[in-house]
């Protein structure tokens, strides 16, 4: 919108045929009068064995929206303002959990994986000489808790709770061919959401990652 701003928006709409996958194995455990000879217990009843395999699942639609959107301010001194936003909106992810069941709509719920509906990274950076540093916060937001309950986890909230984890860096160039970068990777040291459907690690891992605070410091030479 102006020669220092920039923005984009993208719409998608993916549908794709034969899509080879494993079935949902909560569904499986939980319908056992349908797949009695793929669960196996022992004399007490605990799950010993699932057995599953890769089908063809059919029919896997996805549907969504990207934003980005970019602005830079020239200040004082031949000082300089960044402003980045990106924004992804999943509008329809939808597969059969088990192969020839109609689809099911996983957008924005767990069914299917976690699949949060927005996930969005805010970034500023402010310029000046040899130096930088910026300040970034990625969001996740919220999603429906569709496959734990709470007769197994006793408190359980029927949403998988949002998240935002804020980074920050700091970059010299000062030294001919030389960049020196001290980077933060989540300043606040918060844990990802709890969803004990994930496995042991009780977050899932495929929407966040496991680290705690952690600092980082770079060299780089060109030549």
């Amino acid at each position: 919108f102006s020669r220092d701003g920039s923005i984009g928006l993208d719409w998608y709409h993916i549908r794709q045929h034969n899509v080879i996958s494993g079935d949902s194995a909560q569904y499986v455990v939980d319908n056992p009068q349908l797949f009695a000879d793929r669960i196996v217990r022992d004399a007490q009843g605990r799950l010993q064995l699932l057995k599953n395999q890769y089908t063809n699942q059919g029919q896997r639609t996805t549907q969504g929206v990207d934003l980005d959107s970019s602005y830079q301010w020239q200040l004082s001194s031949g000082q300089r303002l960044q402003w980045q936003g990106v924004w992804a909106y999943l509008i329809d992810f939808e597969q059969a959990l088990i192969s020839g069941q109609a689809p099911q709509q996983g957008a924005g719920n767990n069914l299917l994986g976690a699949l949060p509906r927005l996930k969005s990274s805010q970034s500023v950076r402010w310029l000046t000489g040899d130096w930088q540093t910026s300040v970034t916060a990625q969001y996740t937001a919220g999603y429906q808790q569709k496959v734990a309950t709470a007769a197994s986890n006793p408190g359980l909230a029927a949403r998988v709770a949002s998240h935002v984890e804020w980074d920050a860096q700091i970059s010299y160039q000062g030294f001919a061919d030389w960049q020196l970068r001290l980077s933060l990777h989540n300043v606040l040291d918060r844990d990802p959401p709890f969803d004990p459907s994930a496995g042991s690690d009780y977050t899932d891992t495929s929407q966040y990652h496991l680290r705690g605070r952690e600092v980082l410091f770079s060299a780089s030479y060109q030549f």
